[in-house]
């Protein structure tokens, strides 16, 4: 061992200069030898953590389902099934996000965007159901939903497969927003009705994807406002 002559730390033969304040070691009786292991190893490899499959459906199933299940007996002991279907729904729907893909993880993302949305139009027709009233689900809900699960998976598959660089996936986002808020008011009042807030909305969205996408063909424009906006 050797000692820093600037500021006095300890040294490791394997050290040729303090690591402390950065002076070279000077020891002329005993000269730096690189040829010596050093205490530490130059690079730490990452440990990642694993978590089992099973104890992660147990782990999940206790934290959403079990609570569903409280709310479900408390409903029945108090008099019948009412109020508790919808939280006990919100958390099943809650579930189904986290758990599909658990156990599904080569195609995690579609399937999760396409059996999540499943199971919320399932939950907006209970409701549907419950309430009495009958025609809001099919001519409204279930297209509109429909049409927004297509639009999020074109997003993922401008994002996986094409390698769509970001300011064209939200230029591709903006568009899709004006296009549904007019598909909302249309499927709302029907094709024959003058059209009242829809293009408010789909007015500012072509726009701004208008000008993105301008911005996006110019790489020096793009370069500097990805900058500004740290993405």
């Amino acid at each position: 061992m050797a000692y820093c002559v600037h500021c006095g730390v300890k040294l490791h033969d394997a050290e040729p200069k303090c690591a402390l304040c950065g002076a070279e070691l000077a020891d002329p009786l005993k000269p730096h030898d690189p040829s010596i292991p050093k205490p530490f190893p130059v690079r730490t490899p990452e440990q990642a953590l694993r978590i089992s499959r099973k104890y992660a459906m147990t782990l999940l199933s206790v934290l959403l389902l079990l609570p569903a299940a409280g709310c479900l007996l408390l409903d029945f002991l108090a008099g019948g099934i009412s109020w508790s279907i919808y939280p006990a729904g919100v958390l099943a729907l809650s579930w189904i996000v986290v758990a599909v893909p658990l156990l599904l993880p080569r195609y995690r993302v579609y399937s999760t965007i396409l059996i999540t949305g499943g199971a919320l139009a399932g939950y907006l027709l209970m409701i549907e159901r419950l309430s009495g009233a009958s025609d809001w689900f099919l001519p409204i809900v279930f297209p509109a939903l429909a049409l927004f699960i297509v639009m999020i998976c074109v997003c993922v598959a401008l994002v996986r497969k094409y390698r769509a660089r970001t300011l064209l996936v939200i230029v591709a986002a903006l568009v899709e927003v004006g296009v549904l808020c007019l598909a909302v008011e249309l499927l709302c009042v029907g094709f024959g009705v003058a059209l009242r807030w829809s293009p408010f909305a789909l007015a500012p969205c072509f726009f701004m994807a208008l000008l993105l996408f301008v911005i996006s063909r110019n790489r020096a424009l793009s370069e500097e406002l990805k900058r500004r906006l740290h993405f």
